[in-house]
């Protein structure tokens, strides 16, 4: 659970400590990752296979290696997304703890879609989403002004994010860390670049 006092990861103190974290990600990284710890791989991969679930022959994000394509991202070309993905990925678990009264990655495959429904709908619970800051700081100043009319959640934009890593990892070139052993070009009967 996150703490969200003045030394907590969202408070004043704590927000310079998550964003020293979201840097380095302290901690043991997971197997094969560059940025992620196992905690963080658990509840991606779960979110990540409903996202893109498996099914009919076919493979689902887990499977397709997307979540080392989004490690890779934060390391390489998408570092001002780290604070993101740490805080976001806590912010769902808490949500999921909620709603369901425990972890994200252990729940159902029904009940985690529920708390992804919530997420896209922009009402999931949890005082992490209600302060949580995504992106960019303009983009974090219409977040919690609330002045435009059609402004989304922190949860819609962390959901709108990770829907995004997760299409380019799915159908990207292999060599950036995602589409395991080209699984989605097989399924679509894409045979890769000819020169």
């Amino acid at each position: 659970m996150v703490a969200l006092g003045g030394t907590g990861l969202l408070g004043r103190s704590g927000r310079v400590y998550a964003l020293g974290q979201a840097k380095e990600n302290r901690g043991p990284v997971a197997a094969s990752c560059e940025f992620f710890n196992p905690v963080q791989v658990r509840t991606l991969e779960a979110m990540l296979d409903r996202v893109i679930p498996p099914g009919g022959g076919f493979p689902g994000g887990k499977e397709a290696g997307v979540l080392y394509f989004i490690d890779r991202a934060l390391c390489n070309w998408a570092p001002q997304n780290r604070w993101d993905y740490v805080a976001g990925l806590e912010a769902i678990d808490e949500s999921s703890q909620i709603m369901f009264g425990g972890k994200f990655a252990d729940q159902t495959e029904t009940d985690q879609t529920r708390v992804l429904e919530a997420m896209e709908k922009g009402e999931a619970p949890g005082q992490t989403w209600a302060r949580l800051q995504i992106g960019g700081r303009d983009a974090a100043s219409r977040v919690r002004t609330g002045t435009e009319p059609q402004q989304e959640t922190s949860s819609q934009t962390f959901f709108t994010l990770v829907i995004n890593h997760a299409m380019q990892g799915f159908y990207g070139d292999p060599k950036y860390g995602g589409n395991k052993d080209k699984l989605s070009w097989k399924m679509i009967g894409y045979v890769g670049y000819t020169h």
